[in-house]
């Protein structure tokens, strides 16, 4: 055995994270909704969005792609109640968020609620 290790690495485990992190699977409407809020409460007690997603542990691309569902939610919420009153049970993320982005684009004012909420700080200013 070698003797020239300090006691004290010698006793500390190698390979244990600062911080176990959990990988939470978002699955339902609500989820993404909540998730959305969340990182926009970070966001807005920092200065960057990179460094809210940093903080809540999830990939920007991840908000990106489902940032349709939130925002419809959050601007026009009778609308977004009445596709998820459509949803059919099982129904893909994805699919959801399409549907929301078609209902956007569909209506200018909605359009145009989602711009003036991104411009106040009320909404994430992801641009596609």
């Amino acid at each position: 055995m070698n003797n020239n290790i300090p006691d004290k690495i010698k006793d500390k485990p190698a390979d244990i994270p600062k911080r176990m992190k959990i990988k939470i699977v978002v699955t339902d409407p609500w989820q993404v909704v909540k998730r959305y809020k969340s990182v926009l409460e970070i966001f807005k007690r920092g200065r960057y969005m990179a460094e809210a997603f940093r903080k809540y542990g999830v990939d920007r691309n991840t908000i990106v792609q489902s940032a349709e569902l939130a925002e419809l939610a959050i601007a026009a919420p009778e609308k977004y109640a009445e596709i998820h009153d459509k949803q059919e049970k099982g129904e893909k993320l994805s699919n959801i968020t399409q549907k929301c982005q078609d209902a956007i684009m569909a209506d200018e004012n909605i359009v145009n609620i989602i711009q003036t909420l991104k411009t106040d700080g009320k909404l994430l200013p992801i641009r596609k």
